[in-house]
């Protein structure tokens, strides 16, 4: 009788054991939803865990590199604005240098004239070192050549300074080549890989001519964009006149 007793108390502790394992292992009932997730998150598994560890790493190198672009973007714009600065400062510089010496030249000549004034000779004026014509991008225009802008050439000026304004739209090329004929087709000058210059009134190039390869006559300044890939296309033909006195 005893030895049957043994066996069903032997039994009954393995079932109470398994039942004890089985609710260890079951999640608790009743937890709210934050709750569970932290357990998922911060309870037993070591992959979870390692998962979301590696989500926050990830999260911190993305927020770290998204700091550290922009302010290389911020460096970058500031040195262009330095370097545009720098650019129009030289060219300020360069035409006061062109101008100075015609103003310098016109001021001794006076000075010189003041002491003995000749009642039949007028005063000399020294001819500038250039001339300049501005000119906008666009077709060749013909028939009435009063609207036909004209470049009045002293005698011995230098150089001529043609300015040409582009269009911001058609200010995508690579590079840019300038050309100068004659109306009857002549080649007088050729300038390639010229490089707009860019600032706030829009963009245009400055061609400059010798003024002992001009003649009084009608001319085309042809502009050209050279594409990426090397084709060509032709942006406007800007027709003007030359008179030299």
């Amino acid at each position: 009788m005893a030895h049957p007793e043994r066996r069903e108390r032997v039994k009954f502790a393995a079932a109470l054991a398994s039942k004890l394992a089985h609710i260890e292992e079951v999640a608790p009932v009743g937890l709210s939803i934050w709750q569970r997730l932290r357990l998922a998150f911060f309870g037993q598994k070591p992959t979870l865990r390692f998962a979301f560890a590696l989500v926050l790493l990830l999260v911190m190198v993305a927020s770290v590199w998204i700091l550290v672009e922009r302010q290389r973007k911020h460096e970058r714009e500031l040195a262009q604005a330095a370097q545009e600065a720098k650019r129009r400062e030289r060219e300020a510089q360069q035409i006061a240098n062109e101008r100075g010496p015609a103003d310098n030249g016109q001021g001794d000549t006076d000075r010189t004239a003041q002491p003995t004034p000749l009642p039949t000779a007028s005063p000399t004026r020294s001819a500038p070192p250039f001339v300049s014509l501005a000119l906008a991008a666009g077709g060749v225009r013909g028939g009435d050549s009063s609207s036909t802008p004209t470049l009045v050439v002293p005698q011995g000026t230098a150089r001529v300074l043609l300015q040409l304004s582009l269009k911001d739209e058609d200010d995508d090329y690579a590079s840019y080549n300038l050309s100068l004929q004659t109306v009857a087709g002549a080649e007088v000058l050729t300038q390639k890989d010229v490089k707009p210059i860019r600032g706030n009134i829009g963009v245009r190039f400055v061609f400059t001519v010798p003024v002992n390869k001009l003649e009084s006559g009608d001319y085309i300044l042809t502009l050209r964009g050279v594409g990426p890939d090397g084709s060509v296309d032709n942006l406007s033909k800007s027709l003007f006149r030359v008179e030299k006195r």
